[in-house]
């Protein structure tokens, strides 16, 4: 019955795989617009949250809404729509040859980490002030 609804379900972990159509629109619109060049290898739901994972082993997360939590990109960089612009500049000043490999966001955008191409892992405030700096 699943597979006529154009579900797919099975149990991975503590979580399940679903299908591209099983995703909020707006992290549809998200995968589309930002990794369109992407292969999707698999979806999983784990407690209203979403790890899309790509064949290149890629990965992003959303939460029930459709608003991305985590972007991994080691293998390239992560969008630059996706990151917000005054973490953009001070990359682009500060780290000049880095590239943003992951970020993260906590709910309601209060605080963003990212982790830089070359190891160094910088903390933001809300107001994308940084906070702290590890190697």
């Amino acid at each position: 019955m699943f597979l006529m609804m154009g579900t797919t379900y099975s149990m991975a972990d503590n979580g399940y795989v679903v299908g591209i159509q099983q995703l909020p629109a707006t992290a549809q619109e998200v995968i589309t617009k930002c990794f369109a060049d992407k292969k999707v290898m698999t979806i999983l739901k784990e407690r209203g949250e979403y790890e899309v994972i790509f064949n290149n082993g890629e990965k992003i997360e959303f939460n029930n809404k459709g608003e991305w939590t985590e972007v991994s990109c080691h293998i390239t960089q992560v969008p630059d729509i996706l990151v917000p612009d005054p973490i953009k500049m001070l990359i682009k000043t500060d780290f000049a040859n880095s590239k943003i490999v992951k970020i993260d966001r906590t709910r309601n955008g209060k605080k963003y980490e990212i982790k830089l191409n070359n190891g160094l892992e910088v903390e933001f405030d809300k107001k994308f002030n940084v906070k702290k700096v590890d190697d």
